[in-house]
């Protein structure tokens, strides 16, 4: 906090969980710990259903406990814009929202929870939302709950080159599946059989990101 060019020192004593680096991580308690600890979880905004549930996939892939968020809804908006000024973009207020919600109900008192978000140069998404996120995290004081990044410096290769395939593959399947499921809703003869084949073709490709590599 910043007063007449003076730095006022916080006296709260709280401690954000943070990100060492690609691999460990700092908890709200001063412990070093790692990011494949089964109480450590990384959550996944929202990009659509599909999207967020094969990337969060991804990461199981490599022994990383790992959530999809569910897609936003009104209530995640209102409470992304009761902690914004209003005047940020949309995706941002959402992510925000989301956020917030999760910390909210976290029934895991032991959890160490990560909240993925991509960062890169510039402005907007990469540039930005981690770290807005991150002073929404120390001004709520929310224990045990950062950010997670992966950084567009080294093509987001800081957890290796299997979670790269992995992760790109899952972007790529999810607009392509995305597609299938809209020209189902739209030219189907028989809408709910086409929609009961695509569900268990997709089950099929989720279960198979599963899967450690």
């Amino acid at each position: 906090m910043h007063k007449d060019n003076y730095v006022l020192e916080d006296k709260s004593g709280f401690k954000p969980l943070s990100e060492i680096d690609s691999h460990w991580i700092m908890d709200s308690d001063g412990n070093k710990v790692s990011i494949k600890d089964p109480s450590v979880k990384v959550i996944i905004p929202s990009m659509g259903k599909i999207g967020t549930e094969l990337f969060a996939a991804a990461f199981r892939s490599v022994g990383i406990n790992s959530q999809p968020l569910p897609v936003y809804n009104f209530e995640t908006l209102m409470t992304g814009r009761g902690n914004s000024t209003c005047k940020e973009c949309l995706p941002l207020q959402l992510n925000a929202g989301s956020m917030i919600e999760y910390y909210n109900n976290r029934k895991d008192g032991n959890e160490k929870t990560l909240f993925f978000m991509a960062k890169g140069d510039g402005p907007c998404r990469l540039g930005q939302y981690h770290i807005f996120l991150e002073d929404l995290i120390k001004k709520r004081e929310m224990k045990n709950f950062g950010i997670y990044t992966l950084t567009d410096e080294d093509s987001y290769g800081g957890l290796g080159d299997k979670f790269v395939v992995r992760g790109w593959a899952s972007l790529v399947l999810s607009d392509a599946l995305k597609d299938i499921y809209t020209a189902i809703q739209a030219i189907a003869v028989d809408k709910e059989t086409a929609n009961k084949i695509f569900e268990e073709e997709y089950n099929k490709i989720l279960s198979s990101f599963d899967k450690l590599s």
